[in-house]
């Protein structure tokens, strides 16, 4: 990353709650994951799931 361009950028915090189907709790948890990570954010929490 060029060190001049994130001088100029800033960071915002959002909060969302997403609904992910799949086969099971584990298969929702990796694709979440694997999205969250294609996505290529600077950071993220999985903070809880719920069946």
């Amino acid at each position: 990353m060029d060190t001049n361009q994130s001088k100029n950028n800033q960071s915002f915090l959002f909060q969302v709650e997403l609904l992910v189907e799949d086969a099971d709790h584990k298969a929702a948890l990796e694709r979440l994951i694997h999205k969250l990570n294609q996505a290529r954010f600077e950071d993220y929490r999985i903070i809880s799931g719920s069946i």
